[in-house]
């Protein structure tokens, strides 16, 4: 449903286009060490038993989203120990700081805990080192983890999240996004809803890549998983002439804070990036047979570290989407 959604508004729009020429030429220098997926298991990650490992992975999802970093500060992140996690990628910071709180044996595992969780307790496990931005908006997303803790409550335990998608990855995506509203992630342009729903397939990805499509990570339909609809892919795209603004097009590619959620511009670029995804992954099929756009959307992902933002700027997007 979403490939056909996506598709409709790329070919309907009169802003933007696809260079199939920039993807062919792109897709040659992707080799295949590229496309293998993270195991989200180096020593900043936390490891410890399955169902803690699930629901460090939901909670860390529900923090995870608008990482922007406050104006002449340095990037939010994390320290431990000696080591800093984040600077480059936040999201890796959140994941780390909490490790840390699982190994300093607080209960992130249970929905009475998460439920109770009060915003100066959850500030506190993200405090930043000295001279780096803290992390915006607390109250949402203290508000999206007690939304995780109300559901495994309900559902029993983190197992029981994984158990209500019945091994298929839309079914998680769309419980996760039923049960937590906060992760609901949709748009209307033209008289049409789309649900890209972001963060809970990014979760969803996450699980898949550290159990090996196993286990609590096995999704039968991994396949169908589209993420990429992002803050940072579509400006890598962008940036790599593979998405073209047609001139003149977008008249307020300059208005201040960026692009406002919920635009026709907002929009347009997350599906052009999600179909952009899936001609780079119908260029790489003949080199790559079994190729899935999971693969093609993280190698993006871990590609786009670092990239200067380009206009016009999804990173100045408010919001709770991704």
């Amino acid at each position: 449903m979403l490939t056909h959604q996506i598709l409709r508004v790329y070919e309907e729009s009169e802003s933007l286009t696809i260079d199939v020429n920039a993807i062919a030429a792109f897709a040659g220098h992707i080799r295949a060490d590229d496309l293998h997926l993270d195991r989200w298991d180096s020593s900043a990650m936390y490891q410890g038993p399955d169902e803690t490992v699930v629901a460090w992975l939901l909670v860390a999802n529900a923090i995870a989203f608008d990482l922007r970093s406050s104006a002449g500060l340095l990037p939010w992140c994390i320290e431990h120990g000696e080591e800093i996690t984040g600077e480059r990628d936040p999201f890796l910071g959140v994941l780390a700081a909490l490790a840390q709180a699982a190994y300093a044996g607080l209960p992130i595992a249970e929905g009475d805990w998460l439920m109770e969780l009060d915003e100066d307790a959850l500030s506190n496990l993200l405090v930043p080192p000295p001279g780096h931005s803290p992390l915006s908006s607390m109250a949402k997303r203290l508000n999206a983890v007690r939304e995780v803790g109300r559901l495994f409550r309900d559902v029993g335990s983190p197992m029981g999240v994984i158990e209500e998608g019945q091994q298929s990855v839309q079914g998680f995506v769309q419980a996760l996004s039923r049960r937590c509203p906060s992760w609901e992630d949709s748009r209307v342009i033209r008289g049409q809803r789309i649900r890209f729903l972001e963060r809970a397939g990014r979760c969803a990805a996450m699980l898949y890549g550290r159990f090996g499509g196993e286990g609590p990570g096995r999704f039968t339909d991994i396949a169908e998983l589209r993420i990429g609809a992002d803050r940072r892919i579509p400006q890598f795209l962008i940036a790599h002439n593979i998405v073209r603004l047609f001139d003149g097009a977008w008249p307020t590619r300059h208005i201040p804070g960026g692009i406002l959620e919920g635009s026709g511009m907002e929009v347009e670029l997350r599906a052009a990036s999600l179909h952009a995804i899936e001609l780079l992954r119908c260029e790489l099929l003949p080199r790559f047979p079994g190729l899935i756009p999971l693969q093609v959307s993280s190698h993006l992902w871990k590609a786009s570290l670092g990239i200067e933002p380009v206009e016009p700027a999804l990173q100045g997007v408010v919001t709770q989407s991704y």
